[in-house]
């Protein structure tokens, strides 16, 4: 159920994997609202245009809800609430590279950057 991610035993509890189609969909929208804010994403987003950038940010929707539940875990009081404001911008400038071909990566510790990444409580 819970395989292709590094989790410890206390992670796991709670976590919703496979994601139910309500949180998919809040997750999606949520990354795509952000994305369009983002100044750093401006040569990317023009260089490959809204549909193809919405199927793109589609493959991380469930990276951005394991990365969510993960630092929930970990901060504690110091959680970056709310998850559409605070966290997702954060986890697209920290957690996600757009380089200038065009394509969109995750970078390799993006679970340890959500695991210690405090809020401002």
């Amino acid at each position: 159920m819970l395989t292709g991610y590094a989790l410890t035993d206390e992670e796991r509890v709670g976590l919703v994997l496979p994601m139910t189609d309500s949180l998919r969909m809040e997750a999606a929208m949520c990354l795509w609202e952000a994305f369009l804010e983002a100044n750093h994403v401006v040569p990317y987003r023009e260089r490959v245009g809204a549909v193809e950038a919405r199927h793109d940010l589609m493959a991380f929707v469930e990276m951005l809800h394991v990365g969510w539940h993960v630092h929930e875990r970990a901060a504690g009081d110091a959680v970056m609430c709310p998850f559409d404001w605070e966290f997702t911008p954060w986890f697209l400038r920290n957690c996600l590279e757009f380089d200038q071909r065009g394509w969109v990566h995750l970078v390799a510790d993006w679970m340890d950057k959500c695991r210690t990444v405090r809020g401002d409580g």
